[in-house]
C-alpha cells in the first residue's frame, strides 16, 4: 500500500494471533506502544533493510507486544473493577436492565437508544427509560444530538469512564 502498511501489518498480527489460538479476541493493539518509540521502530525497520538484523527487529517487536499485553491487560482489569461499581450503583434496582445495558457499554461507550434496542432486543420506551436512568446515575451523559434526516435529532450518549480507560 501507499500508506498503512505498519497499521495493517500490526492488525494482521493481531488476527494470526487468534487464528493460532493465542488470543480469544484481537484485545492486543500494539501501535501505542510502537508509538511511543517510533524513532526505534523506524530505525529498527531501516537497520532490517539495510543491514537484515532481523533477530534485533523481532526482538524489539516482541518487546513491544509484551508491553501492549501488560496494558491491555491492566485496560482489562480496569474496566472489570468499572462494571464492579456499575453493580454496585445498581444493585436496588427492580429490574437487571440497567446493568444489562451498563455491561454493553464495557464494549461500546457511545449508544443511542436505536443502539440499545438492537443489540439488547428491547422495545423503544425500554431502551429511553433505561438509559435515562443510567444518565441519572451519572453512568452515561449526553454527548451529542445528530440529524438523521427526517425528525428529531438522535442524542448519542457516551459512558465517559469507559472512554477514559480505554484511550489511556
Amino acid at each position: 500500500f501507499s500508506d498503512g502498511n505498519g497499521r495493517t501489518g500490526r492488525l494482521l498480527i493481531s488476527l494470526q494471533m487468534v487464528a493460532e489460538r493465542v488470543l480469544d479476541r484481537p484485545f492486543l493493539y500494539i501501535s501505542p506502544s510502537l508509538e511511543r518509540q517510533r524513532q526505534a521502530y523506524y530505525d529498527g525497520l531501516l537497520r532490517v533493510s539495510q543491514r537484515g538484523t532481523f533477530l534485533e527487529w523481532a526482538e524489539f517487536f516482541v518487546q513491544a507486544v509484551a508491553t501492549s499485553a501488560d496494558e491491555t491487560l491492566h485496560r482489562l482489569s480496569q474496566l472489570r473493577q468499572l462494571f464492579e461499581s456499575f453493580t454496585a450503583r445498581l444493585k436496588d434496582r427492580q429490574t437487571q436492565r440497567p446493568l444489562q445495558l451498563a455491561k454493553q457499554l464495557l464494549a461500546m461507550p457511545y449508544i443511542t437508544v436505536a443502539m440499545a434496542v438492537r443489540s439488547l432486543n428491547w422495545n423503544v420506551s425500554t431502551a429511553q427509560n433505561t438509559i435515562e436512568t443510567l444518565v441519572r446515575e451519572g453512568i452515561l451523559s449526553e454527548s451529542t444530538r445528530v440529524s438523521m434526516g427526517k425528525g428529531r435529532p438522535t442524542t448519542i450518549y457516551r459512558c465517559g469512564e469507559v472512554l477514559s480507560i480505554v484511550r489511556e
